[in-house]
């Protein structure tokens, strides 16, 4: 069994006023790599975890507008760091 600490306050001023917000945030730190390890060539720190927009529109059955939008809110509000690989 797993567990997931997550701070009442960011369930009470936001993620808990959108039930898809709670479940992505969830989802996120399922996806996220608990130590360093190394997947598809690429060196994970803890926390990180590698996706596409697409892919996270699949997995959360949602449009791309939607998704980009909540991950440019956790973004802004220095909950995640988004970086960009082309390879």
């Amino acid at each position: 069994m797993q567990f997931y600490k997550i701070d009442k306050d960011l369930v009470d001023r936001w993620l808990g006023t959108d039930n898809d917000r709670l479940v992505w945030w969830i989802d996120m730190l399922r996806m996220a790599a608990w130590k360093e390890t190394t997947t598809n060539k690429i060196v994970l720190q803890k926390g990180q975890f590698v996706s596409t927009v697409q892919q996270l529109c699949c997995r959360w059955k949602s449009t791309a507008k939607k998704v980009r939008n909540y991950l440019d809110r956790l973004q802004q509000t220095g909950r995640i760091a988004r970086e960009t690989n082309n390879l």
